[in-house]
């Protein structure tokens, strides 16, 4: 959009070390310093206000493949990460701390899903399936393909994906009564994802339902 050639994948992840590595030391550094680097250039950099936190605010980078995964370890607090099943997130947790060990680092992962919660499964199961059902797949399959995954009406595997994207952008999905939501946490929780972003089908009446519904048993099972 703004006349630049696509970096390749790799040396994106250059950039932005590069790129953070001089944010990390404006936020930090009283002194004007000077820096010459693959991709930066600066002389006298400094930068004011500082953050109010300390060392600096939370940070946190979206990266499932090996290059982001390592961006991960190297650079951030947080990895957060898609996961199509507990076994995948246990191994992208597991892959995520060996690499941060190797920088002498701790890195921690969260993950996001959508939450269909109702009074009983059936209705939470019906709502879900009505979100599939009313959702644009012929969409769905051209943003698959922007994303490089490569979709066939007879693929269960793609079906499956245009199905979580139509319901939570790929996210995990939470579905069931208050006592499931909080079952299937626990399991996310113990493959070493330590944070969720819900999202919901209506916010406004959902978020209440689950402040009310959900939350006490989140806490009343130390989730929260």
């Amino acid at each position: 959009m703004f006349g630049f050639q696509q970096m390749a994948h790799d040396v994106r992840y250059r950039y932005g070390l590069e790129w953070l590595d001089i944010v990390k030391r404006l936020w930090t550094e009283d002194i004007p310093f000077d820096f010459d680097g693959q991709f930066f250039r600066i002389r006298d950099g400094q930068a004011w206000p500082k953050p109010l936190q300390k060392p600096y605010p939370v940070l946190v980078n979206a990266g499932n493949s090996p290059d982001g995964l390592d961006f991960s370890a190297r650079a951030v607090d947080f990895n957060f990460m898609t996961t199509s099943t507990l076994e995948t997130a246990q191994a992208i947790v597991q892959d995520l701390k060996q690499r941060a060990k190797t920088y002498h680092r701790d890195v921690r992962a969260m993950t996001y899903g959508l939450m269909v919660c109702r009074d009983t499964e059936r209705e939470a199961r019906e709502d879900y399936q009505r979100i599939i059902d009313m959702g644009d797949l012929e969409a769905v399959n051209n943003l698959l393909k922007v994303l490089g995954i490569e979709c066939g009406s007879h693929d269960e595997t793609i079906r499956n994906a245009a199905q979580r994207f139509i319901a939570g952008w790929g996210g995990f999905p939470l579905i069931g009564t208050p006592e499931q939501i909080v079952d299937e946490c626990l399991k996310i929780s113990a493959t070493g994802v330590e944070g969720i972003i819900f999202g919901f089908l209506d916010y406004y009446e959902e978020l209440e339902y689950f402040s009310r519904r959900v939350m006490p048993l989140l806490k009343e099972a130390g989730l929260r």
